[in-house]
């Protein structure tokens, strides 16, 4: 009884520092949200209107510190853990190299005992809230074909060929 008693305890300190955790990642999402909100409040105000170039690149520079803003707040951390890095918390999970952001977590949760033999996952991953991981490129196709003199008709359009009764300038 005495060991029931202490797994139990355990299982408490547990569920606890899962629920302070999940709570330091949900105002994690809420600051995205706010910069996601301020992103399309000042991209709608110069959208489509007779905005001066200079007001626009007012919003550009807006729009580039609250990109900063999110990069920081998917890098934010919890008492020495990576919110967003997935079961990789102690790494840290997005880097911007000038063109692209790499993500180095992975999309499993960490999962703490809530009860004897139930788990709970006790993060979101890059993946659930930023789609951190990209799917790979697949396909056959040629995205930049060269034509040439050799190039036959019948490759043209996805390998339909030309249209009946069509014509080709040369």
């Amino acid at each position: 009884l005495q060991r029931l008693i202490e797994r139990k305890g355990q299982l408490e300190t547990n569920i606890q520092g899962g629920l302070t955790y999940l709570s330091a990642t949900d105002i994690a999402i809420a600051d995205v949200a706010t910069n996601l909100a301020d992103i399309k409040g000042a991209t709608l105000g110069v959208a489509g209107t007779i905005a001066t170039q200079e007001s626009r690149d007012n919003v550009i520079s807006e729009i580039n510190g609250v990109l900063e803003s999110l990069q920081s707040i998917a890098n934010r951390q919890f008492r020495g853990r990576y919110l967003f890095a997935g079961s990789q918390a102690s790494q840290q999970p997005y880097s911007f190299d000038g063109d692209n952001v790499d993500y180095s977590g992975d999309d499993n949760s960490i999962r703490n005992y809530a009860d004897l033999g139930v788990l709970f996952a006790s993060n979101a991953t890059g993946q659930s809230v930023f789609g951190g991981i990209s799917e790979s490129v697949v396909g056959s196709v040629d995205l930049n074909p060269q034509l040439s003199d050799e190039t036959q008709l019948s490759s043209l359009r996805g390998g339909r060929g030309i249209r009946p009764n069509g014509a080709i300038t040369i």
